[in-house]
């Protein structure tokens, strides 16, 4: 990530890009995984948006390609 942000950030106009904590992180459990898939999930009501944030377009979760993952 620190390779790609930098590239980025050389390339493009002057000024902030990454937003705060615009990390990646690995997810080592599956307890980390729920509780990421709960976080995407729910973020919309944290952040008291409408409820059609909380569904598709633009929340989506592929349980099958997680199963697959894990």
């Amino acid at each position: 990530m620190r390779s790609i942000k930098g590239t980025f950030s050389r390339t493009l106009p002057k000024g902030k890009f990454w937003q705060h904590r615009s990390n990646f992180r690995i997810v080592e459990t599956h307890s980390r995984l729920a509780n990421t898939v709960d976080y995407i999930i729910h973020n919309y009501k944290k952040e008291a948006l409408e409820d059609r944030y909380g569904q598709p377009p633009f929340v989506y979760v592929d349980w099958e390609r997680i199963k697959k993952l894990c």
